[in-house]
């Protein structure tokens, strides 16, 4: 039997991980730091019901995590929302 880490330590570990990462360490121990903190963030997981939430405003909106992709980032959003205007906010 394993003990499981819960939520809190992982989200710890995960920001442990962007901060040696962001460090003077070398390439090949922030590949590690990097490999370690996505696995960690895939066992959190993301909820598996509908992520679209609807403000007072009647306005709907998701809050998903940016994952690197070249030069930029990306957020995944809804297929539906394809073509459609949507407003990025930087929460934390």
């Amino acid at each position: 039997m394993t003990n499981q880490p819960t939520k809190e330590e992982m989200i710890s570990a995960i920001e442990a991980c962007k901060e040696v990462e962001a460090g003077p360490l070398g390439s090949e121990a922030k590949r590690v730091c990097r490999n370690t903190r996505l696995m960690l963030e895939r066992e959190i997981g993301r909820p598996r019901k509908s992520p679209v939430q609807e403000d007072q405003d009647g306005h709907r909106y998701v809050e998903v995590m940016v994952r690197a992709k070249g030069n930029t980032g990306a957020a995944l959003v809804p297929v539906s929302w394809v073509g459609r205007t949507v407003r990025v906010t930087l929460m934390n």
